[in-house]
């Protein structure tokens, strides 16, 4: 019987190593798994593998790390599966963190640190995504294989357990599987991840190892990201040409957690987080004068005038006076003028 253990924690020691895409074998200290179908929240899983050939990987961008733990025996499996995702907090030279803080819900890994000389680990609150049915005693061994997608390089350590005891506990309604001194195998046999074949604890497998294309290295569904603009603000002008901004964030469309623009590389281009506003040419109100009139008199002392309008722009519109009060006083209607004497 399948039952989805509810809490699971992962361990492994590290040691910087050359980087390698090739298979690793590594020794497996310890796997236990419990399984209490009576009381599911205390089901628990543990592995721990410490050897010197493990390694994080050289890539520090949280954009191009994911991590799963596979465990195979009898032709059951079941996947650990620290997605790529917003669920990657950092990704730096010695440390990488993974947090899911709705798991079970997207995934069962809760936290995780991979830490370069150290530690691997992961704590899971539920197998959800792939459950392990541990209710028979395996016939053969164990096999596990830890996969680490960093920096576009993928590091597969694999071990075996044949030292295996098997139990049945909580008075019937649940089994423990226990295994210790695993050795390491050299090829992953028992795993077969980019063959086309969907696996056990596989959820999908396109034939290859590549990421990006929906199907993760590790045959686990990639999340999508997509950009999301907020709205636009305020425009800095009311005419004659301004600019307004918002806000364009790369999201999972799946919890809609805001995400580093980096996971949005193949969401096309970014949308633009400022634009023009209010173009239009603002409205003006200037005094117009005419040409000065032919003098009153043709000797001695006399008066010229002249038109004066408030003009509206654009459009080149004659309104009232009072249009044109902020443009200054009104320009003189009427000037003397001087002729020869009379």
């Amino acid at each position: 019987m399948l039952k989805p253990l509810s809490a699971v924690t992962l361990v492994a020691l590290l040691v910087p190593a050359s980087l390698r895409a090739a298979d690793i074998p590594v020794a497996g200290k310890k796997l236990i798994i419990t399984d209490k179908l009576a009381s599911s929240g205390r089901a628990t899983a543990t592995i721990v593998v410490s050897d010197p050939a493990v390694t994080k990987g050289a890539g520090t961008d949280p954009a191009t790390i994911e991590a799963a733990v596979k465990i195979a025996f009898d032709g059951k499996a079941g996947v650990f599966s620290l997605p790529a995702g917003s669920g990657w907090t950092k990704n730096a030279t010695v440390v990488a963190k993974y947090a899911n803080k709705t798991a079970p819900a997207g995934g069962a890994v809760k936290a995780g640190t991979l830490k370069a000389g150290k530690t691997l680990k992961a704590v899971a609150r539920s197998l959800g995504d792939v459950p392990i049915d541990i209710s028979v005693a395996p016939a053969g061994a164990v096999h596990l294989a830890w996969t680490v997608v960093n920096g576009g390089q993928v590091f597969r350590h694999c071990t075996s357990f044949s030292d295996c005891t098997h139990a049945v506990v909580a008075k019937g309604t649940g089994w423990k599987l226990a295994c210790k001194a695993g050795t390491g195998d050299t090829s992953c046999a028992a795993f077969a991840c980019g063959d086309g074949v969907v696996d056990d604890g596989e959820a999908c497998d396109d034939g290859n190892t590549t990421a990006g294309d929906g199907c993760s290295p590790v045959c686990q569904e990639e999340p999508a990201y997509a950009w999301v603009p907020g709205p636009w603000g305020a425009c800095s002008a009311t005419c004659g040409g301004g600019s307004q901004s918002r806000v364009v964030t790369c999201r999972d469309t799946t919890t809609n957690v805001a995400v580093a623009d980096s996971f949005c590389a193949s969401a096309g281009p970014k949308p633009p987080a400022t634009q023009a506003c209010n173009t239009q040419p603002c409205t003006t109100y200037t005094w117009v004068t005419g040409p000065w009139s032919a003098c009153s008199v043709t000797c001695g002392t006399g008066t010229q005038t002249r038109q004066v309008f408030c003009q509206q722009d654009p459009g080149a519109i004659l309104v009232p006076d009072s249009f044109c009060s902020a443009s200054g006083p009104k320009p003189a209607t009427a000037q003397p003028c001087t002729q020869p004497p009379c």
